[in-house]
């Protein structure tokens, strides 16, 4: 047994506003209806078009991942390259580095004075010390080389080396006692000081002058201006005198002119009156 089937009905024709309730009478649409239709496609239309930008907004947002994902992993891949490319430094090398490592902290914190005196040393040359007293002669004697063969006296006798010949042997030329080294270390301090207030003297010299020089300068540009200002109000008085000059000038030419105006117009009446006369006394 079969139920019949009904037509599908969507929400908007079960309620739409154009079919009644009860009897199902369509109705005719009004222009409220019309109005709120509009309104509604056209809503519907901005929510797709927003949901359009967000889509793509999110693409964006996966691509712009995505690049700082990869250049994240050129960053590490270089670094790993620079890394494994860098030498590694030899031991004896690190060991130093570690012995003065250990020497800098057992030293007591250099003084800004012996700090000034590293620097300037270098940038100053060594002066020889001539205070130093020359290295004994024992030291100074040549070492018997490992292919060298005994003398014969020596081999004969057999005697031990002194002590003195065996101390000098062991000790290498270079090596100084401590004391020696710190009165190398002091005279060079006082060297590096004497440099230093040289150089402190001629620099406070050299600023003076520049000083000096600075001062001058000042006043030569205060001159010059003072007297290109007085250069130019003088020009311009001398121009306005020139000019009242001139218009003085032109006013007595002005006169001149209308003087002989009159002067000629009383010639004129002259030469006539007198034509006047002559034309009567001929009569």
């Amino acid at each position: 047994m079969s139920l019949p089937s009904s037509p599908p009905t969507t929400p908007d024709a079960a309620a739409g506003p154009h079919n009644c309730p009860s009897c199902g009478f369509e109705l005719p649409p009004q222009a409220d209806d019309i109005g709120t239709a509009a309104a509604l496609l056209e809503a519907k239309r901005t929510i797709l078009e927003l949901q359009e930008q967000v889509r793509l907004l999110n693409q964006k947002n996966t691509a712009a991942a995505d690049k700082l994902a990869d250049y994240e992993d050129e960053v590490a891949k270089l670094r790993a390259a620079a890394n494994t490319n860098m030498p590694s430094p030899p031991p004896s090398a690190t060991f130093q580095h570690r012995s003065h490592s250990q020497q800098d902290r057992l030293l007591p914190p250099p003084s800004p004075s012996r700090t000034s005196f590293s620097r300037l040393s270098a940038l100053l040359t060594r002066k020889s010390v001539p205070n130093l007293a020359p290295p004994p002669p024992q030291a100074l004697k040549p070492l018997p080389s490992a292919h060298q063969t005994p003398t014969a006296n020596s081999t004969r006798t057999g005697s031990p080396s002194t002590p003195n010949e065996s101390s000098t042997i062991g000790e290498s030329p270079s090596s100084r006692p401590p004391s020696q080294e710190v009165a190398d270390a002091l005279e060079s301090a006082a060297e590096f000081a004497v440099a230093l207030a040289r150089e402190q003297s001629l620099r406070r010299r050299a600023e003076e002058k520049l000083d000096k020089q600075y001062l001058e300068i000042d006043d030569l540009s205060a001159e010059l201006f003072q007297k290109a200002n007085e250069m130019v109000a003088t020009e311009r008085m001398k121009n306005a005198n020139l000019e009242e000059r001139v218009s003085m000038l032109e006013q007595r030419d002005q006169d001149k002119k209308k003087r002989l105006e009159r002067l000629e117009q009383a010639m004129s009446r002259i030469d006539r009156a007198r034509a006047v006369l002559s034309q009567r006394n001929s009569a």
